[in-house]
């Protein structure tokens, strides 16, 4: 997988835990770990990425499951994140 493929991913964790580091086979990521609140008793394994270089239409005729939401503390991350993925600039 190229570098800027690797880097189009963030860890995401569960807020009020730590963040979990790389996995061994993983680089070190620039973009900063994600703090997700989960809902319904819901988690995430310490293995969850976000990739950020990958968009999903809404589709309104499939069924989802919320599962939580972006933490306050990690939005401005988040947005900036999907931004640059989708304007190209890292």
């Amino acid at each position: 997988m190229p570098e800027v493929e690797k880097q189009a991913h963030a860890i995401i964790y569960e807020h009020g835990r730590t963040a979990p580091r790389p996995l061994p086979d993983e680089p070190q990521f620039r973009k900063a770990p994600i703090a997700a609140k989960m809902d319904g008793g819901e988690t995430l394994w310490p293995s969850s990425r976000i990739h950020f270089g990958k968009m999903h239409t809404v589709e309104y005729n499939v069924k989802v499951m919320e599962i939580g939401r972006i933490a306050e503390r990690s939005k401005a991350d988040f947005e900036t994140y999907w931004k640059q993925e989708l304007l190209g600039h890292y």
